[in-house]
């Protein structure tokens, strides 16, 4: 936003805040304001005030096991053409190719 906008956050007026939305199935990322502040984006012309501790959700990175992701895959008419793995297995990446 600072170099597409034209706005002057502070990067270091703020804290990454990820939490685990185990019901949803997601890591939910938020900056977390550390002090009461304006920022301004000369682009919109337009200027924002932000509370000590409030928070701009800037993200939500969904957790799918394989079992989801076949099935997503087929509901949308893609089918799952390659998985790959971290060395843990906790991770993958998967190739849909559409049907």
């Amino acid at each position: 936003m600072n170099r597409e906008l034209g706005a002057d956050f502070d990067l270091r007026a703020f804290r990454h805040n990820a939490v685990y939305n185990e019901a949803e199935s997601r890591i939910e990322i938020h900056l977390e304001s550390l002090q009461t502040q304006t920022v301004l984006l000369r682009e919109l012309e337009l200027s924002v005030e932000l509370a000590a501790c409030e928070l701009i959700h800037t993200e939500n990175s969904y957790k799918y096991d394989l079992t989801d992701i076949a099935r997503l895959s087929h509901e949308t008419g893609f089918v799952c053409e390659r998985t790959w793995f971290d060395r843990a297995q906790r991770f993958s990446s998967n190739l849909l190719l559409a049907v």
